[in-house]
């Protein structure tokens, strides 16, 4: 596929440090710019990708492919403003990561993942549709090479599975509900026996 490439200012990752909670669920990039709210059309036109992929007659599991191999490729706040609405709210099923709301803050959410995990890479295992919603169920892999939840960096490779329900309203993705298996994260980094570790010692 091919793309059309605009300039672009400097992006900046935002720092993992706020992090308090186990649960790795996925949603979009951080930048110091800020995310366009312009509409569908007009985005897909400014974006650097091709309209047949995320424009408005473009179908929601198109856009969906295309958002998340736009996180692999590191060019998230390009096509963010074409599938995601200004209102949108991520709701984390389990409450570990609550009030990510708009593009700016779905860009945030992702950008801390990826400060953490620079090569995160997303994989798609099964997708499809029902009415207004699109359910993904896919893999995160990544290298643990930034600080995550307080922790050092360890070199681990980590590999978590997730599973993602979006809401779609007016071509735009204004709802996400999103469960990781937060728990096998923390084991595949080594964080949760250490803590059992240290719960015996004392």
């Amino acid at each position: 596929m091919n793309y059309r490439v605009l300039p672009q200012g400097v992006l900046r990752p935002a720092g993992l440090k706020n992090l308090t909670t186990a649960s790795l669920v996925l949603g979009a990039i951080s930048f110091a710019s800020t995310a366009s709210e312009a509409d569908p059309v007009t985005c897909a036109l400014q974006s650097k990708f091709d309209q047949k992929e995320v424009g408005e007659a473009t179908g929601n599991i198109e856009k969906m492919r295309a958002l998340f191999a736009a996180i692999n490729e590191n060019r998230l706040a390009e096509i963010i403003p074409c599938v995601a609405a200004p209102n949108f709210e991520r709701h984390d099923l389990t409450g570990a990561i609550p009030g990510v709301k708009g593009q700016q803050g779905a860009l945030n959410f992702i950008g801390d993942l990826k400060s953490a995990f620079p090569d995160l890479r997303l994989e798609i295992a099964d997708i499809f549709s029902a009415d207004e919603k699109v359910v993904v169920r896919f893999a995160a892999s990544g290298t643990h090479l930034g600080t995550y939840l307080g922790h050092e960096p360890t070199g681990k490779r980590i590999k978590v599975h997730n599973i993602n329900i979006y809401r779609f309203d007016g071509g735009r993705v204004v709802e996400t509900w999103q469960l990781t298996d937060g728990v096998g994260l923390l084991r595949q980094l080594g964080i949760m026996e250490r803590s059992l570790l240290d719960n015996r010692v004392r």
